[in-house]
């Protein structure tokens, strides 16, 4: 009973009993709500890419092999995420990268190894098959 009691003032603190929770806590079910959707998206996303692209294979929809459509269609989606930074925040990176001289040739190395690492992922589900793909 005593643990029970606890437990109802502090919900009672933080405005959980009485349906009035406090603004913080709405902005953080908010914050982790859009995070989880996020998350599923990712992972949802990683799951059917490979399929779809052993699909577009199939059907011959894939064009030349040497274009590599979809590893353009990822990368091209990866790039698009930096139209989600605001202003300030791009303005901030501006000014990191012009007071850090390291920081590109991190922003590059990272760039050159993500694009062999696609490379290689496009390359393993043209050659093995999407299905096979997403259970290795």
């Amino acid at each position: 009973i005593g643990q029970s009691l606890s437990r109802s003032a502090s919900m009672e603190k933080i405005g959980l009993l009485d349906g009035t929770s406090s603004s913080s806590s709405k902005a953080e079910l908010k914050s982790t709500l859009k995070f989880l959707t996020f998350i599923f998206l990712y992972i949802g996303t990683g799951i059917l890419q490979p399929l779809i692209i052993d699909t577009l294979r199939l059907h011959q929809s894939l064009g030349r092999s040497i274009l590599l459509l979809p590893t353009l269609a990822n990368t091209s989606g990866m790039a698009l995420c930096g139209a989600l930074a605001s202003s300030s925040q791009w303005k901030a990176f501006r000014t990191n990268l012009s007071t850090n001289p390291s920081l590109l040739k991190r922003i590059v190395t990272t760039a050159s190894i993500d694009l062999a690492s696609g490379m290689a992922l496009t390359f393993g589900i043209l050659h093995t098959g999407g299905s096979i793909f997403v259970i290795l």
